[in-house]
C-alpha cells in the first residue's frame, strides 16, 4: 500500500512511526500487528507477530515467527519458524489450524510446502520439511522430507528424499523412501530407493526394494532391480538352502524370471 507524501508527513508529525504502534506502513510495506519488521523492499505485507521480511517485493507473511529473506511474490503462512530464503512465487501454506511447522524453502521458483494432500481437499499436519531450490517442487501433507532441487518433483509420504531431477514422485502413505535423481521415477512402497535413471517404478507391496536403470519396474520385495547387473558371485536358493553359483569369469548368466533354483536377476556379468 503506497502512502502519499501528505499522509507520510502527517504521520511523521504525529509520531505514528513509533514501534509502539500496532500497525506500521512505509514505502508500500504493510505490517500488522507489532513486533514484526520489514527492513526493505516494497509492497510486502505481514499480518502476524514476531515475523520479518528482509527485502524484495510483494512478499507476504501470515503466521507468527516466520521469515522471508527476499525475492518476489513469496508467501509464508507456516508456523513456528518457517523460512523462505528468497526466490519467486514460493509458498509455505496450509489450513489455519494445520499450517506447516518449522519448514524451509531456500529459493527457486514456485516451490510449495503444504498441509494440503491430494487435490487440495484433504488437510493433514505437515512439519519439518525442506526444499532447497529448483522449480515447481512440492511437499504436500507430509512430514520430515527434503527435496534438494530439480523440476516438478513431489513428495506426499513421510521421511522421504528426492535429490533432484524431473517429475519424480514419492506417493502418499509411504515412508522412508529415496529417489536420487533422474526423471519420471516413482515410489509407492516403503523403505525403498531409486538411485537414478528414467521411468523406474517401485509399486505398493514391494518394500525394501532398490532400482537403477531405465524403465525398470520392481517385481519383488527386498531385492535390487536393474537393466544389467554386474556381480562377483550369485546366490542361488535351492531346496537344500542357499549356495553360490560358480561361473567362470567373463561369463554372462541370463535368466527369464524367478524360480526356486535360479537367481532373481536379469543379465548378470561375472567378474
Amino acid at each position: 500500500m503506497v502512502i502519499a507524501s501528505n499522509e507520510y508527513a502527517a504521520l511523521r508529525k504525529r509520531g505514528d512511526f513509533s514501534s509502539r504502534r500496532r500497525s506500521r506502513k512505509s514505502f508500500g510495506n504493510s505490517i500488522y500487528p507489532g513486533m514484526s519488521y520489514s527492513s526493505g523492499g516494497g509492497y510486502n505485507k505481514i499480518v502476524a507477530s514476531y515475523a520479518k521480511i528482509g527485502s524484495g517485493i510483494c512478499n507476504y507473511i501470515g503466521s507468527d515467527c516466520a521469515f522471508i529473506g527476499a525475492g518476489a511474490n513469496n508467501c509464508n503462512d507456516g508456523n513456528c519458524g518457517s523460512i523462505i530464503g528468497a526466490g519467486y512465487g514460493n509458498a509455505i501454506i496450509g489450513a489455519s489450524s494445520l499450517r506447516p511447522d518449522q519448514s524451509v524453502i531456500g529459493g527457486g521458483e514456485c516451490n510449495t510446502i503444504s498441509s494440503y494432500a491430494g487435490a487440495g481437499e484433504n488437510r493433514i499436519n505437515s512439519r519439518h520439511n525442506f526444499i532447497g531450490g529448483g522449480i515447481c517442487n512440492c511437499i504436500c501433507g507430509a512430514n520430515c522430507n527434503a527435496i534438494g532441487g530439480g523440476n516438478n518433483n513431489e513428495i506426499c509420504g513421510d521421511y522421504g528424499f528426492i535429490g533432484g531431477g524431473f517429475a519424480n514422485k514419492i506417493s502418499a502413505c509411504n515412508i522412508n523412501n529415496v529417489i536420487g535423481g533422474g526423471s519420471g521415477n516413482s515410489i509407492s512402497g516403503n523403505c525403498s530407493a531409486i538411485l537414478g535413471g528414467s521411468g523406474n517404478t517401485i509399486s505398493a507391496g514391494y518394500d525394501w526394494a532398490g532400482v537403477f536403470g531405465c524403465d525398470v519396474t520392481a517385481v519383488g520385495a527386498c531385492a535390487f532391480h536393474a537393466n544389467t547387473f554386474i556381480a562377483q558371485d550369485i546366490c542361488v536358493i535351492t531346496s537344500a538352502g542357499s549356495a553360490f553359483l560358480a561361473l567362470p569369469p567373463g561369463s554372462l548368466y541370463t535368466c527369464s524370471g524367478y524360480s526356486a533354483t535360479t537367481p532373481f536377476l536379469r543379465p548378470v556379468f561375472i567378474k
